[in-house]
């Protein structure tokens, strides 16, 4: 590409040799095609040559502004999540090293489904039985209660709080499957 280009724009009233000017055109084609495909993520040109330009100046010890060193922390070599990781345990790829942080859509859907099926379950209990039973459980988004911080809550003794509790947890095991809900909630 680079000797095509020198040819269409070689000017013979110069005076200049065409293998001169065609050097410089072609340095200037595999220059800007190392640019353009060495780099997992592609640059502008200009932002290749900020950054060329940036490394050299880090070389010559200049002083950089903080978006100088953004752009230096930004080019660095990329690693494949199919590498081996080559720690001294083992040589897994790294994709089995990183944990994974989020769960997929799949495991998403299931646990809203669960905690619907389970809430819709706590319905069948009277209003006070499902606050107090709810709590103590700390369903579905908080720390569980104890019969102490409950019965202050509701102004009744421990054992009377114990007492509902255990008749509510009675009623929600006659519920169809709740038991198996509850157990696949509790383990996820």
């Amino acid at each position: 590409m680079g000797l095509i280009h020198a040819i269409d724009k070689f000017d013979v009233t110069q005076q200049t040799a065409l293998s001169t000017y065609a050097a410089f055109w072609i340095r200037q084609a595999i220059q800007r095609a190392m640019d353009n495909e060495s780099r997992l993520i592609r640059l502008p040109v200009h932002a290749v040559q900020q950054l060329t330009a940036l490394r050299d100046s880090e070389d010559e010890s200049h002083s950089l502004n903080d978006l100088q060193r953004a752009m230096l922390a930004a080019d660095h070599p990329w690693q494949s999540l199919d590498e081996p990781a080559s720690t001294a345990d083992s040589d897994d790829p790294l994709a089995a090293i990183i944990p994974a942080s989020d769960p997929s859509p799949d495991d998403v859907v299931i646990a809203r489904d669960h905690q619907a099926r389970i809430t819709q379950a706590f319905q069948m209990l009277p209003t006070r039985q499902r606050r107090i039973v709810m709590a103590w459980l700390g369903w579905p988004d908080h720390e569980p209660q104890t019969f102490a911080a409950i019965a202050r809550q509701e102004h009744l003794s421990s054992q009377r709080i114990q007492q509902i509790v255990h008749e509510g947890l009675t009623r929600l095991r006659q519920h169809p499957d709740l038991y198996a809900l509850l157990r696949s909630a509790a383990q996820s």
